[in-house]
């Protein structure tokens, strides 16, 4: 907003209309909250950076993406940097969701998921959900990035917690509350250690762990990687689905690329996922363990200087059987590769064990087009069509316009 391109003072947004002219009228009156149009903001927020030489400043609507979860609020940032080589950060606003005041503009799939709508229903939740925050960062270190933080969501009572159940606990209004933290370095420029964990408050659980060693560019040629993740899922404190969190995920996953050449590449990667299995039919725990595996390689082959094609192949069993292949390339023409051409054809073999309706294999393609306009608009359309068991003809047709330019 300066005009002098230093961006210390700026708007950032992002919006998204959705409009899907399959649904019927019907089914929108038999299930109150689907919409066939729906306006999302996802973000919108006033920026100013390096105010007095120490303080960042965002006002508006946010999108935070951290290691406990992804928050949407209206509120206020504020990111402190000291000469210490850390950050401070503190935020509060409103939860944005899909009802309230501002539901006409905030469909969003980050609101955490609830059982009441405040009249005993289970539709959109109406009342106002406060979220306040603090984290502490690493920066200024090339080799070490750590964080450190704390959210909160709170949700109102929708009574006098005095006559809720003749119970005065009022955690019951606390929708979310998590401690979180990361750590990455770089040991060596061969080889990196990063961790990463959360821990629902609300819950008493660990809810997220994950522990990634990366060893990239081995010989120059040879990425290597390997993963562990842990993963009990939590939900909004007072919903009925936190009965069945008893059962965490545990997933080991590897992966090594070769670059056959600058323009060519190749990787094969396998996985374990082990999933917990509840209480049985006797409602008596069980130590054993529902095992999924599964394998996936591909590559992708550089053509020129704007065309490329690439195959992804992935084998999954144990908890289903599912494989997919997806072949997909494009190529620029015109100057600069203004115009671009992209297909994609796609193949999933699908068997549930405890469906027999859920078997089969789809079939999809999909064509898409796009053109660039200067360094400022460009345009999107993609076809896409599938058929399968289930649905034998499916069509959709989508549209993008992405702008990016100074006021």
């Amino acid at each position: 907003l300066m005009g002098d391109q230093t961006n210390s003072l700026s708007v950032v947004s992002q919006f998204r209309f959705d409009s899907d002219f399959g649904i019927t009228d019907a089914e929108r009156d038999n299930i109150p909250t689907l919409k066939n149009n729906n306006f999302s903001l996802m973000y919108l927020y006033i920026q100013a950076q390096n105010l007095a030489g120490f303080l960042d400043l965002r006002v508006g609507r946010q999108l935070i993406m951290d290691d406990a979860d992804f928050t949407m609020f209206d509120g206020g940032l504020f990111t402190f940097h000291t000469p210490w080589f850390f950050a401070v950060d503190l935020y509060s606003g409103l939860e944005v969701k899909n009802g309230g005041a501002l539901g006409v503009v905030s469909t969003t799939q980050f609101e955490l998921d609830g059982d009441d709508d405040g009249d005993g229903g289970f539709g959109e939740d109406e009342e106002f959900g406060i979220v306040i925050g603090a984290s502490v960062s690493v920066e200024g270190s090339r080799d070490h990035h750590a964080k450190l933080g704390w959210r909160r969501i709170m949700t109102k009572p929708l009574k006098d917690p005095r006559t809720v159940n003749n119970s005065t606990d009022t955690t019951r209004f606390v929708d979310m509350e998590k401690i979180f933290g990361s750590y990455h370095v770089r040991i060596v420029p061969q080889f990196h250690v990063a961790a990463s964990w959360a821990y629902d408050l609300v819950s008493s659980v660990l809810s997220d762990a994950r522990l990634e060693l990366r060893a990239p560019d081995l010989g120059g040629v040879v990425d290597l990687e390997l993963a562990y993740w842990f993963l009990t899922p939590t939900f909004e404190g007072s919903s009925i689905f936190n009965i069945f969190q008893t059962a965490p995920l545990n997933d080991i996953d590897f992966r090594v690329r070769y670059h056959i050449t600058e323009s060519a590449s190749a990787y094969l990667g396998s996985y374990v996922r082990l999933f917990r299995q509840g209480p049985d039919d006797n409602d008596l725990e069980t130590d054993e363990f529902i095992t999924d595996w599964g394998l996936r390689g591909g590559g992708r082959v550089k053509l020129g200087d704007t065309g490329r094609i690439g195959l992804d192949a992935n084998y999954q069993t144990g908890y289903g059987d599912i494989t997919t292949i997806d072949l997909d390339g494009g190529y620029g023409f015109l100057e600069d590769g203004v115009l671009d051409v992209r297909a994609r054809l796609t193949s999933v073999l699908f068997d549930d064990d405890s469906r027999d309706l859920l078997e089969g294999t789809s079939f999809g393609a999909e064509l898409g087009l796009s053109y660039r306009l200067r360094d400022i608009a460009k345009f999107h359309a993609i076809g896409e069509i599938n058929t399968n068991a289930i649905e034998k003809v499916q069509f959709r047709l989508y549209g993008l316009v992405d702008l990016s330019f100074w006021l």
